[in-house]
């Protein structure tokens, strides 16, 4: 009967290691190969970061193109200045000229009047000459009566003296007038030749003026063809920024999905590695049963007795769920957010085996702990330095596994802290529930 008895529990424990050990490979086989799962997380985190590179040279384009946009504007509006000054001087130029024009038509005027004087002033003297001439000849040669005649045919001497004054007077007078009128006509021609001299300088000055107007307006026109080359840069400018800011939302879309890709790629990849501790743990805790007598070989962790990943601090700017923050923007978040200050101490929620520490898409470098019983938890945003556990580690509840850093994508220092049952994401909030 012992015998008996022995043989019946070696069936008994083969058939737990048996069933354990199917139970995990059904796990397994529910997820992707790790070859699979390596070259899959591998093509979306190079994608990612072509994604990454790609918008970062986007962004400086955008950048280069702005401050095009900038110099242009500025640009145009100096030529503006210039063009409005230059219009201005065109516009006084004009002015200008047409008081010239004004002044020589008046200078004209006045040059034809006084024309008009020294022709009457040379009919009033050749009229007078005529009268003289006509008055010597008839008293000299063919008048009656001669000067001789008139002197000696005084009655008296005085009455001669006074003859003689007379004759005299009158000489003088016909000199006088002759004389007066000749320095009117030497006048008239002296005022009609500083007439003429001012007309040749307001023509000269009107030849002057339409001289500067015609190259303030060449001036003005080549402004305005510097202005046009400037308004088409801008508006390649423009059309460039335009299109690599499409370009740079369509490339940041895509990098989402690539970054929601590599998350659930980590996730499966975590959910595969908790899958492979916890078939060994089943395979373990079978060949335990089967060497001694009925033990269960391990104690799985009981949910509800967890440690806080960050004693002392409980303020919490993120919560799990949908968050409508300026970070997030209505996206899903997998996780609550603890802020510390950087160097803070991270503590294991429970007993574990470490399964992933190091770099994370959008964690920066992250930590996952598998607690057992399809129960996860991961630990996000440190540095580098700041991982104190590596993979393959066993932990304690309460044991310091990082420091809070501000890696990836995070706004300031803080614990990205969450949790998933059997590979899906759950509230971290239920384990202390």
């Amino acid at each position: 009967m012992g015998k008996r008895r022995r043989s019946l529990y070696i069936q008994q424990q083969t058939g737990r290691y048996l069933g354990g050990v199917a139970t995990a490979a059904l796990l397994m086989v529910s997820l992707p190969s790790p070859a699979t799962q390596a070259s899959g997380l591998s093509n979306a985190q190079q994608q990612l970061q072509q994604a990454n590179q790609r918008a970062e040279q986007l962004r400086q384009q955008i950048g280069a193109y702005q401050q095009q946009e900038a110099s242009l504007n500025q640009q145009i509006a100096h030529l503006d200045d210039q063009i409005n000054a230059k219009l201005q001087a065109i516009e006084q130029m004009a002015r200008q000229i047409n008081q010239t024009k004004q002044q020589i038509a008046q200078k004209k005027e006045a040059i034809a009047a006084k024309q008009h004087e020294i022709e009457a002033t040379h009919q009033r003297i050749a009229q007078r000459q005529q009268y003289l001439d006509q008055r010597l000849r008839a008293t000299y040669e063919d008048g009656t009566v001669s000067y001789l005649e008139v002197l000696f045919s005084a009655t008296s001497f005085s009455d001669f003296l006074t003859r003689l004054d007379q004759l005299t007077f009158i000489a003088q007078q016909d000199r006088t007038l002759l004389k007066e009128q000749q320095a009117d006509l030497e006048k008239q021609q002296q005022q009609k030749a500083q007439l003429a001299k001012e007309q040749e300088q307001l023509v000269a000055a009107q030849d002057a003026l339409s001289q500067q107007q015609r190259q303030l307006v060449a001036i003005k026109d080549a402004l305005q063809q510097q202005q046009s080359e400037k308004r088409q840069q801008l508006g390649v400018a423009t059309r460039g920024r335009n299109l690599a800011a499409g370009e740079l939302t369509t490339t940041l879309a895509q990098a989402q999905q690539m970054q929601a890709q590599i998350k659930q790629l980590q996730q499966q990849e975590a959910a595969r590695q908790a899958a492979a501790a916890a078939a060994a743990r089943a395979a373990s805790s079978a060949a335990g049963g089967a060497s001694s007598s009925g033990s269960s070989g391990g104690s799985p962790v009981q949910e509800g007795v967890w440690a806080w990943p960050l004693p002392g601090h409980s303020y919490i700017s993120t919560d799990y769920g949908f968050a409508n923050d300026s970070v997030h923007k209505g996206s899903f978040h997998d996780g609550i957010d603890i802020p510390a200050p950087l160097g803070t101490p991270i503590h294991a929620a429970g007993d574990g085996i470490v399964i992933a520490a190091g770099p994370a898409s959008g964690y920066g470098d992250w930590i996952v702990i598998d607690h057992g019983n399809g129960i996860a938890t991961f630990y996000g945003h440190m540095y580098p330095s700041g991982l104190l556990v590596s993979v393959g580690e066993h932990v304690r509840k309460g044991q310091v596994i990082a420091l809070v850093g501000s890696n990836g994508f995070s706004t300031g220092p803080h614990l990205h802290f969450g949790a998933s049952r059997n590979g899906a994401s759950v509230n971290p909030w239920t384990l202390y529930r």
